[in-house]
């Protein structure tokens, strides 16, 4: 994900990301939520993700780890735990969802990472 922040800020139009366990449904779910164009699927496996270098959307992207672990947290501390114009990116029960999503579907889950 670090690579997509480091694309933006060198003002490139696509990136190659590894495939991941992960990688797939936070690539879709940040597309939906505007931060990149789209992205392909390549051959080798890798997965090619397109920005948008006219306006670029990824200002801030931070992990969350408590360095023992991950912590979960309530749907209530999710409500707490929301940022200003960004995204709170958690995985849950239900799959990848925004802050605003698991606030709407009153699930909890734990943080992925922020993103603006």
């Amino acid at each position: 994900m670090c690579s997509l922040k480091n694309a933006y800020m060198s003002k490139k139009s696509e990136v190659i990301v590894q495939k991941g366990k992960m990688v797939l449904p936070v690539l879709k779910k940040i597309a939906q939520l505007n931060f990149i164009k789209f992205f392909k699927p390549l051959p080798s496996g890798d997965i090619k993700v397109f920005l948008d270098t006219n306006h670029p959307r990824i200002e801030t992207l931070k992990f969350f780890n408590t360095g023992m672990g991950f912590k979960s947290y309530k749907v209530t501390q999710v409500i707490k735990a929301q940022r200003g114009y960004g995204s709170l990116i958690f995985t849950t029960s239900q799959g990848i969802k925004a802050n605003q999503e698991c606030i709407k579907e009153k699930i909890g889950g734990l943080p992925l990472f922020y993103i603006n």
